[in-house]
């Protein structure tokens, strides 16, 4: 066979980098699912954030594969031994195999878009919401209209807290540059 001048060996190399490539898609699209139906991503951001995710929860996307290995070696292998099985396998995996793979890898690597883009933006949404019911509340203080005090005062304590988080960030981070936070009413 020809080699186009270059060893056996290089044909290989590339065939198992193709492999890896290959496998770091397929786990790259249990992410981009998940963020494209729940965030307002770009193409690039999904991809670029679907990458990290690969990297970030390397140990569960393992876990993962070897898991849907393994179910498909059930469906493969099964009716190869007890041969009278084959129909219902058939049928079954027409039926199931599809979606409970995919299924599968959604549900195991879900807690790593949590950990890193839905827990921060619910964060984020319930500042922001804290924010405008404080400034609703103020300004009805001010306006004269009688307000619930307690509710006033829990939402103070809940945004004191979160800017001591922020803050704290901020010194252990490099953009320690001070220790006040801007406050936003709005």
């Amino acid at each position: 066979t020809d080699t186009l001048g270059m060893g056996g060996k290089v044909f290989v190399y590339f065939k198992f980098i193709s492999y890896g490539i290959g496998l770091i898609w397929f786990v790259m699209r249990w992410y981009a699912y998940q963020m494209a139906v729940t965030f307002n991503l770009k193409l690039r951001g999904i991809l670029k954030n679907a990458w990290m995710f690969v990297i970030l929860g390397i140990w569960r996307n393992l876990a993962a594969v070897v898991l849907l290995v393994l179910v498909a070696a059930l469906f493969i292998l099964f009716p190869m031994f007890y041969p009278a099985t084959m129909p219902f396998f058939l049928i079954l995996m027409m039926m199931v195999f599809f979606s409970l793979t995919n299924f599968l890898g959604v549900f195991l690597t879900y807690p790593v878009t949590h950990k890193y883009l839905v827990a921060p933006a619910m964060e984020d949404q319930k500042r922001v919401e804290s924010l405008k019911r404080r400034s609703e509340l103020r300004a009805r203080k001010a306006a004269g209209e009688e307000i619930d005090e307690e509710e006033l005062a829990e939402l103070e304590a809940y945004l004191a807290e979160d800017k001591k988080k922020k803050s704290g960030k901020k010194k252990n981070g490099k953009n320690a540059a001070s220790d006040e936070e801007p406050e936003q009413d709005e």
